[in-house]
């Protein structure tokens, strides 16, 4: 999935991003209007999260 394999704390952190942003978007449904900039919201959170993990992956390859 990623360029390099996680520990454990990250993939527990990702999980938890991930579901919070299912719980806000889930619990914002009821509001038509916001669901549109809940959904690119959670899309753009998503992005960076991997960037950011990409990112990590590449600076321990190159401490190696």
């Amino acid at each position: 999935m990623f360029g390099c394999k996680l520990k454990a704390k990250e993939k527990v952190l990702l999980g938890v991003f991930i579901f919070f942003l299912v719980i806000i978007s889930i619990a914002a449904g009821n509001y038509y209007r916001s669901l549109s900039v809940l959904f690119g919201a959670f899309v753009f959170g998503m992005v960076v999260a991997i960037m950011a993990l990409r990112l990590e992956c590449q600076d321990r390859e190159n401490d190696r």
